[in-house]
């Protein structure tokens, strides 16, 4: 499923070049303390995802702790999410521009992308989060 615009909050898949995996439980409905599909997973805004540091494994549907092979194109969004700390670098940009440059660079395993705020590139896919920084979305590289 492809969104048409970003700002659209209960659209979890992602514009321009970046994908977005499928899997039988991902992004399936739940309740806020609920169990989701594999291990390392959990319900974020309604939604399963795997927890923000595990990496989703394409090959295997499943979250893993690391990843050896990251896709080159391939992203979770977390809305409204930051990464507080570990920023590599900045940039101003769209979506769009953002997802290149981190697609990019082998060492960028996460960025956060806010309307209006430069893109903030991570060398780390999980740090100390705030899960309630409305209009955030953190992109979280996947695994093939």
């Amino acid at each position: 499923m492809l969104c048409v615009n970003l700002l659209l909050l209960t659209c979890l898949s992602i514009v321009g070049i970046v994908s977005e995996p499928e899997s039988d439980w991902l992004h399936t409905a739940c309740s806020g303390d609920g169990v989701c599909g594999p291990a390392n997973s959990q319900c974020f805004e309604d939604g399963c995802m795997c927890a923000i540091g595990f990496y989703y494994s394409e090959g295997s549907r499943t979250c893993l702790d690391s990843c050896t092979d990251l896709d080159t194109d391939g992203y979770l969004m977390y809305a409204n999410a930051t990464i507080n700390e570990n920023i590599v670098y900045s940039n101003n940009g769209t979506e769009d521009d953002c997802s290149y440059i981190c697609s990019k660079d082998p060492t960028c395993l996460s960025f956060e992308f806010s309307v209006g705020e430069p893109c903030k590139f991570h060398h780390v896919a999980a740090s100390v989060s705030n899960w309630e920084v409305a209009g955030s979305y953190l992109f979280q590289r996947t695994c093939v």
